[in-house]
């Protein structure tokens, strides 16, 4: 019986450890929280696109010692940003971002940039990343 208890209470106080490292589904509302969440393993895929554009796949893990309020990811190509937020899915955070056509030879690189804040304010250090968006072929001198 008491082994029963035992592991019964070690069962509860594990559980309440990852959710306390997850963020649960509920956060504690404590106003005294400094820690900030972490963000990991960023993907960005593909990393390489044709001049025609498309879709990008961004996903990242973060985690925070009371609840991840909020994914942020940032996508700067030139002076222009623009930001998405992350769709918690599967565990990760995700978003899309559709490249545009480059209509010109030069390849486009985009910068990726992603963080994440919880309830607070507390907000991770970024992750960052690239992909590149090709450029036009031009034909071969004498074509049209």
């Amino acid at each position: 019986m008491a082994r029963s208890v035992a592991l019964m209470v070690l069962a509860v106080g594990l559980v309440g450890l990852v959710a306390g490292c997850t963020g649960g589904t509920t956060p504690n509302n404590d106003s005294d929280d400094q820690t900030a969440p972490i963000v990991a393993a960023l993907s960005v895929a593909p990393r390489t696109i044709g001049a025609q554009g498309g879709d990008v796949a961004m996903s990242v893990t973060a985690l925070d010692n009371d609840l991840v309020a909020g994914v942020v990811f940032s996508i700067t190509q030139g002076a222009t940003t623009r930001q998405l937020l992350g769709d918690l899915v599967d565990g990760k955070y995700v978003a899309n971002f559709a490249a545009p056509t480059n209509a010109t030879t030069t390849a486009r690189v985009y910068d990726v940039a992603v963080s994440a804040h919880d309830p607070t304010g507390n907000e991770s250090a970024e992750l960052t990343s690239t992909f590149t968006v090709s450029g036009i072929t031009s034909p071969p001198a004498g074509h049209p």
